[in-house]
């Protein structure tokens, strides 16, 4: 039994693939978007994989070809079109590489009668015999072709006339006869041409298809006008009563291939090809090279050949000096060797492997990409954990820092940027953090502590947040400490307990002034008509020296601000802090800014009734000293500082006006 144990654990060690245990394993987010992407493209090769095992591969083999020969025959497939010239007057003629016209070949093929618009004028007709002619032809003891040039009077020949080698010569001795004469059964009748074909003959096309058989030689055969004969062992063609210049050869080859067609889609290098004659008896010729080809599929074999092609046309006539004669002419030469294809399946094992290469390679690639995000992943996080990485690297979701910027913001109310950044560089020393030289990172600071505080202010109905002084062009932002409840007049009480720095006397003089600040159509009052308003406080009245210390006061608190022409406006506290009470109170006079949406006191209005905030019209750029609006595309003019009224009779006035400008004129 110990044996058998001692076995068991020495194959245990043999584990190549040791496993960890549940509670160790770690899955992330990255390494199942890893596995996702791993699968879906283990299933593209998988699909590629399968379509490429389907498909059979194909062997090419080149060797010298022994099946040529008198005894091999080779096959011409054809289909062309001459468009211009009759059936009647178009022959077919093929010769081997000795030049001898080749009288008993084997062919199939057939004419059918075509107007010049291509369309079929009756059904095919079967051709005869290639070269076959009125004259008899016999051969000599060399096999050569001769022509005998006595024919046949069919009965009436004479001492003088014992030959007649045309249908008149024979109409002629029966009429001496004075026989019946019936030319349907003389041969020389039948070659020559009626006179419908005479009149036709280049008026109408013909397409001429089907196939010969040759000897597996080199060799030629030619389309040509006329009716073709041998004399002296050269071939001749009759174009009688026309001459050669008078013939178009205009053509079209449909197909041509040797052979056997392996696949039915399967195009050869002349299918398709027109043949234009710009000028009559123009001699068309093809040169093809013609490779035997065999295939091998699935234990069949399929003979055929393929062919490369080179083609040539002149003019030939007795003026041009050239010789040959119009027609469209197919030189073909094989080649000495055979090209042999060979499909064979896939093996399955060839299969298998493939797979087994595609999910191996995949696992191991992923497997290596995702230790490696995960590996840095680590380091990142280990860096933002030690203060290397963030500026937040090390805060607590809120802690020391927190409350000593909070301490800080409570104490100056509102501050500018600048300001508000030397509090967020001392927080930083107190606490032991380090203060980013960035002002990117400046500010991405600024905003994740600000953020963290107000989390912990929204119960009370406070919020830091940062106002923009609306007479620069610059962007000079402030920050403040602001009470979100509404301050409306309905909420008096809350105004006075939360401004406890102001006596009541000094909060109804503070209220009169920004009445008298909204009326205005410049949202602005001079100093001397603010110090006025003192007259009219009901609670407490003073004079005018006590209300100059408490405009003093305001302006120091930031809840007014002086211009530089010493008149008083609003300060962006007051318009932070406020912003409920202006809307409700002062709906008429305040605008909201057509590009950042925000209230806007001191507006720049445009001719289409538009406000802006001067530094949004400026881009925060201060040497702008124009923009045009962003809807009518007017050209508004930018002051330096304040507000623009393109007309100040559109301004609407309230009616609550005081008589303070009595006040003024005493």
């Amino acid at each position: 039994m110990s044996g058998l144990s001692g076995l068991w654990s020495s194959f245990k060690r043999l584990d190549a693939y040791p496993k960890t245990l549940e509670d160790f394993r770690i899955q992330t987010f990255s390494g199942g978007t890893i596995t996702v992407l791993a699968a879906l493209l283990m299933a593209g090769l998988f699909a590629s994989e399968i379509i490429e095992f389907q498909r059979p591969e194909v062997r090419e083999e080149i060797f010298v070809d022994t099946s040529r020969g008198l005894d091999k025959k080779l096959k011409i497939n054809f289909d062309v079109i001459i468009h211009h010239v009759s059936c009647s007057y178009l022959s077919l003629d093929a010769m081997d590489v000795s030049g001898e016209q080749h009288i008993g070949i084997q062919h199939h093929v057939f004419k059918r009668r075509l107007d010049l618009d291509g369309k079929p004028l009756e059904d095919p007709v079967k051709e005869r015999q290639l070269g076959e002619s009125a004259q008899i032809v016999n051969k000599t003891k060399n096999n050569e072709i001769e022509v005998v040039t006595c024919g046949s009077c069919y009965g009436a020949e004479t001492a003088e006339q014992k030959c007649c080698n045309t249908c008149n010569e024979v109409k002629q001795a029966y009429s001496r006869k004075t026989w019946k004469f019936d030319p349907r059964g003389v041969d020389q009748c039948k070659s020559g041409a009626t006179d419908e074909e005479e009149s036709n003959a280049l008026k109408e096309g013909c397409q001429m298809y089907g196939y010969l058989e040759v000897n597996r030689v080199g060799g030629s055969f030619h389309f040509g006008p006329g009716k073709s004969f041998s004399i002296n062992h050269v071939h001749v063609h009759d174009v009688q009563p026309f001459t050669s210049s008078e013939f178009n050869l205009t053509h079209t080859i449909r197909h041509l291939s040797f052979g056997q067609a392996v696949q039915s889609s399967e195009e050869s290098a002349l299918d398709g090809v027109v043949g234009f004659a710009e000028k009559g008896g123009t001699m068309f010729q093809y040169y093809l090279k013609v490779v035997p080809t065999t295939y091998i599929r699935e234990e069949m074999v399929f003979p055929t050949n393929q062919y490369s092609v080179t083609r040539h046309q002149k003019v030939v006539s007795l003026m041009s000096g050239e010789s040959g004669m119009p027609g469209v002419f197919f030189s073909y030469e094989l080649a000495p060797f055979m090209v042999k294809y060979s499909e064979k399946q896939k093996s399955l094992g060839h299969f298998l492997t493939g797979l087994c290469a595609i999910i191996g390679g995949v696992f191991t690639v992923a497997g290596i990409l995702d230790k490696l995000v995960y590996s840095s992943s680590k380091i990142i996080l280990q860096k933002m954990e030690l203060g290397k990485a963030t500026f937040s690297s090390k805060m607590r979701e809120y802690g020391d820092e927190h409350r000593i910027f909070l301490q800080g913001m409570m104490c100056r109310g509102i501050a500018d940027y600048q300001e508000i950044l030397k509090l967020l560089q001392c927080v930083c020393v107190r606490c032991n953090l380090v203060f980013p030289n960035e002002k990117k990172d400046q500010a991405r600071m600024l905003v994740h502590i600000v953020q963290q505080i107000n989390t912990k202010l929204d119960p009370l109905g406070l919020l830091i947040d940062k106002v923009i002084d609306e007479d620069n062009k610059a962007r000079v932002t402030y920050f403040g400490l602001f009470n979100k409840i509404d301050r409306s007049q309905e909420a008096t009480e809350l105004t006075k307990k939360a401004m406890v720095n102001y006596n009541p006397g000094e909060l109804e003089f503070l209220k009169l002034v920004v009445e008298n600040i909204m009326d205005n159509e410049d949202k602005e009052l001079e100093s001397i008509t603010a110090i006025n308003l003192s007259r009219h406080v009901v609670s407490r009245p003073f004079k005018a020296l006590e209300a100059e210390s408490v405009i003093q006061k305001l302006v120091d608190d930031q809840w007014l601000k002086r211009a530089m022409d010493k008149s008083i406006r609003l300060s962006p506290r007051f318009i932070g802090e406020m912003e409920h009470y202006l809307k409700e109170n002062f709906a008429e006079e305040i605008h909201a800014c057509a590009l950042c949406k925000k209230i806007v006191i001191r507006a720049v209005l445009c001719n289409c009734s538009k406000a802006f905030h001067l530094y949004c019209l400026a881009s925060g750029d201060e040497t702008k000293e124009s923009q045009r609006c962003p809807k009518c595309k007017f050209k508004i003019e930018l002051p330096n500082q304040g507000i623009v009224l393109p007309s100040r009779s559109q301004a609407k006035k309230r009616g609550r006006k005081t008589d303070s400008d009595s006040s003024d004129s005493d």
